[in-house]
């Protein structure tokens, strides 16, 4: 006959008087706190603040602010008048200002267009927006500048200027200026930097105002010799006014 031992139990009482474990501390907030307050601290995030934490979106784009110059109120008329499709060779070259940030600073490209064909003849760089931008860019045309009839532009301040008027005067170059305030006046200057943005300076990082200069000058050749323009039946710069020449010959 098997016999078999009681098992004993033993019970793990806790006295009364013993300290019990304390509840969590947001729980314990939460019982104290009004239902408005309660709502506003669950809702308050667990995450460091981004900015303390110096994070920053890739989303975030640095972002030009216009520098307020003064408009040029010279009586000088509108010659071109929206022709912008022109038949000979430099007898228009129409010119704009645009800005790239250069490591922590904005910097300025100019550009000379003829409308004939739409090339970029000319071109500069440099960290100031003035009239030594432009000259430096009609320092880069080849060919004599006296073949120039008429250069156009808007009525930018940085285009009114001693130094502006003397290039012009010595080469014999007609001065042409936009309606004020009216963009659609210089269309074409607008259309090409809008390109220029897009192919351009937006897909660059530039380091330097040495390595923009070096970048735009490539960027132009190729623009010149090998990016075709649907205005100009779908042909490069240089291949029009080659086919045009061939024409005259």
């Amino acid at each position: 006959m098997t016999s078999c031992k009681s098992q004993e139990v033993h019970f793990i009482t806790t006295p009364k008087n013993e300290p019990q474990e304390p509840k969590s501390l947001r729980h314990t907030q939460a019982q104290s706190e009004t239902p408005r307050a309660r709502i506003q601290h669950l809702q308050t995030p667990y995450w460091p603040n981004h900015e303390e934490q110096g994070l920053v979106s890739t989303y975030t784009v640095a972002q030009y602010k216009p520098q307020k110059s003064s408009c040029n109120e010279a009586t000088t008329i509108n010659v071109l008048k929206r022709e912008f499709d022109q038949t000979e060779a430099k007898r228009f070259v129409v010119s704009d200002l645009t800005y790239v940030k250069v490591q922590n600073r904005w910097h300025y490209i100019c550009v000379l267009v003829d409308l004939f064909n739409r090339e970029i003849i000319g071109q500069s760089a440099g960290p100031n927006k003035d009239a030594a931008l432009i000259t430096r860019a009609f320092a880069t045309v080849k060919g004599d500048l006296h073949q120039i009839q008429w250069f156009y532009t808007d009525r930018g301040s940085e285009f009114k200027n001693q130094k502006m008027d003397e290039l012009l005067k010595t080469f014999e170059i007609g001065r042409s200026l936009s309606m004020k305030a009216c963009p659609y006046d210089n269309a074409v200057a607008e259309a090409t930097y809008k390109i220029m943005k897009t192919e351009f300076v937006n897909q660059m990082t530039f380091q330097s105002l040495c390595h923009l200069e070096l970048e735009l000058y490539d960027y132009v050749n190729w623009f010149n010799k090998h990016r075709i323009h649907g205005t100009l039946g779908y042909m490069t710069p240089v291949q029009y006014r080659q086919e045009a020449l061939k024409k005259v010959v």
